[in-house]
């Protein structure tokens, strides 16, 4: 599911393990498509579709992640999602989800455009907080760092786990590829 709120996204399984080191040398080739050789982007993709005028994409909870669903406008008893990558947003605003994860639940998700995004991943007594750019490739993400577990990283892939289907940018080194279980274009 398209909006299913990158709950979990990455780090979840293993954020403890602040010894992980890897040694993949892996070369891999180039496969990014230029912006304008791909789709437009326009609209918010909610699940497999844009919705409809008079409909906004709703992501609502349910055991322990997030479904998205275009619902009639001012009926979502979740969180409307108002963007899906930059190109949702104007200005000097990104899309931005922030939310809180503890196994098996994710709480205060919200998933908006906003001029304050820091990129991080915090543990907090059992949970994780974590704050992201949504993104449509690698291109969106340049420019983002942001805090791991105390340390600056560079959030620069456009990456996406097979629980949570939306593209956020993370650090896209194969040893925290690896850690939080996703992948990066």
């Amino acid at each position: 599911m398209r909006l299913v709120l990158v709950a979990a996204f990455f780090l979840l399984a293993g954020c403890d393990d602040d010894d992980f080191v890897g040694s993949d040398l892996t070369v891999v080739a180039d496969l990014h498509i230029p912006r304008d050789a791909g789709p437009d982007f326009a609209g918010v993709l909610c699940t497999e579709a844009v919705c409809a005028s008079g409909t906004q994409c709703c992501a609502e909870a349910t055991d322990g992640s997030y479904t998205a669903s275009c619902t009639p406008t001012g009926t979502c008893a979740g969180q409307v999602a108002v963007c899906d990558g930059p190109e949702d947003c104007s200005g000097a605003t990104t899309c931005c989800v922030r939310f809180v994860y503890e196994p098996g639940s994710i709480m205060d998700a919200t998933i908006m455009c906003s001029a304050d995004c820091p990129a991080e991943v915090t543990p907090m007594m059992k949970k994780t907080k974590v704050v992201s750019r949504l993104c449509h490739d690698r291109l969106d993400c340049i420019g983002v760092s942001g805090e791991i577990f105390g340390g600056m990283v560079d959030f620069d892939g456009c990456c996406v786990r097979a629980e949570a289907p939306t593209r956020f940018c993370a650090p896209s080194s194969s040893d925290w590829m690896t850690l939080g279980k996703y992948t990066c274009n």
